[in-house]
Parts: structure tokens; C-alpha cells; sequence
């Protein structure tokens, strides 16, 4: 079978869950982000998306789908876990394109994990811990100037969403995950343009984007100057309150 890169630039074998690491695994989860999945009939080929997940199974949102009853074999992975299992597909919604000239087909597949490793409990693990810390940042949705390099040249695009632990930004740009930018972030409403490194941790490509998701990539800031941070820190604070205000 066929393994998928990692959504978190890892990709080593997991370890097996111990103890109680885990609380409510059967309770599916609907996750804050795209993390990609692999299946197929034949092998894990064709490449769909998690919208929701539990140690019971999960929905795959893709252009490709099986029928009801049919079974497919599956490769998912994050930093600690790569995890190669198979399913049963429960449910399959099919979305009305073929009438649309040009429209990218689309479906929703419930799948019943059938043959569960132990790495796959795992990877349900870090997948719902990283979607937890990812929750704790609250987003807002704000179109701001930003400007990073690129291996060829140097970009300026705007931003989708900003939190105080990172934000999207929406481009054709497509940068590895994993790498690092410096970026300069033109604020506004500070007057100020604000200075930062960070991490490209989501990428949303092509094959993403046709499930209707913007084309671009998710940078977590992983250094700032002292006073910039702190004027970030403000702004945050600032968006927080306007947006209490308008209820």
C-alpha cells in the first residue's frame, strides 16, 4: 500500500497507544483543518481529505468515492504516526455537478474502520490534540498585506485569517511544508509593518482546492521581534473587542 506524506512533515512509524491516553475516541470529531488521506481499492492512490474523525471511523471528502459495502484500503499520517488501515464504506453522498459545465465532481464517504492497528489510535491522538491547540487561537477574518520569499522571488499576497499563533495566507504560491519564511505583515490600523518568522504547516494546493477550500498556505509564527509581538498582542485584542461589540 501506498503511504501518505505527512500533513505534519513526519511521517516515522508510531508508537502503539498506552494507558489512558485518549478520552472519547468513539465520539466523531469534526476537524478545524484539511488533513489528507489516501484510499483506494487497489491501494491507497487516490487523495480526499478528513472532515470528521473517531477510532471508529471517519468521513473522507474527495472528487473520488466507492459505492456503499465496498472495501478500501487507507494511509494517513501526522508527525508521530503513520498509520495503513482498512474500510468499509457505510454512506456516500455524491454532490450534483454533471449538470454544471466545468464543475469538479465532489462527494462525502462515511467509512467504517474495519481492521483498526493500534498507530492508527495514535494518529486519532495527535490529529485531535494539534486540532485542539489550533482552537485555543481565536481566528479572525482579516484581509492584511503580506510579504515573504520564495525560492524564485519575493511574493506579496494577503491574508485569509490571523490569530496570535499564525495565519492564511491566500496564494498560487505553493511552498513545501515545513519551511520557513520571513515575512513582513502590513498592519493598517497600526501603522506599522511588522516583522516575523514562520513555519509553512498547511498547504492547500490544487488537489485541495477543488473540495472548495481557498488555495494557499497556513504559516504558524515561530519568531518575532519583542515589540512586534507585543503590537500583535494589540491588534488581537483589538479584533476581539470590535468583534464583542458587534455581538
Amino acid at each position: 500500500m501506498a503511504h501518505a506524506p505527512s500533513q505534519y512533515g513526519g511521517g516515522r512509524r508510531c508508537s502503539c497507544l498506552q494507558g489512558e491516553k485518549m478520552q472519547n475516541i468513539h465520539q466523531r470529531k469534526l476537524l478545524t483543518r484539511r488533513v489528507p488521506v489516501y484510499f483506494g481499492v487497489a491501494g491507497a492512490r487516490n487523495i480526499g481529505f478528513v472532515k470528521s474523525i473517531s477510532a471508529d471511523g471517519l468521513e473522507i471528502t474527495s472528487k473520488y468515492s466507492y459505492d456503499p459495502q465496498t472495501r478500501i484500503d487507507m494511509s494517513i499520517s501526522s508527525d508521530n504516526c503513520q498509520a495503513d488501515f482498512h474500510g468499509i464504506v457505510s454512506s456516500v453522498r455524491r454532490s450534483q455537478t454533471q449538470e454544471v459545465p466545468g464543475a469538479i465532481p465532489s462527494s462525502e464517504m462515511n467509512v467504517e474502520v474495519v481492521e483498526r492497528p493500534r498507530c492508527y489510535l495514535e494518529f486519532l491522538h495527535d490529529v485531535l490534540e494539534f486540532d485542539i491547540k489550533s482552537r485555543h487561537d481565536k481566528r479572525f477574518e482579516q484581509r492584511l498585506r503580506v510579504s515573504f520569499a520564495s525560492s524564485a522571488e519575493l511574493l506579496e499576497e494577503y491574508t485569509h485569517n490571523i490569530s496570535m499563533g499564525g495565519m492564511f495566507v491566500e496564494t498560487g504560491h505553493v511552498l513545501e511544508r515545513g519551511a520557513l519564511v520571513e515575512l513582513s505583515l502590513l498592519v493598517p490600523e497600526l501603522m506599522k509593518v511588522l516583522h516575523a518568522e514562520a513555519r509553512v504547516v498547511h498547504v492547500v494546493d490544487e488537489a485541495s482546492a477543488v473540495t472548495g477550500a481557498k488555495k494557499g498556505i497556513g504559516l504558524q509564527f515561530t519568531k518575532f521581534d519583542s515589540e512586534d509581538r507585543k503590537l500583535l498582542e494589540n491588534y488581537i485584542r483589538q479584533l476581539e473587542k470590535q468583534q464583542t461589540a458587534e455581538g
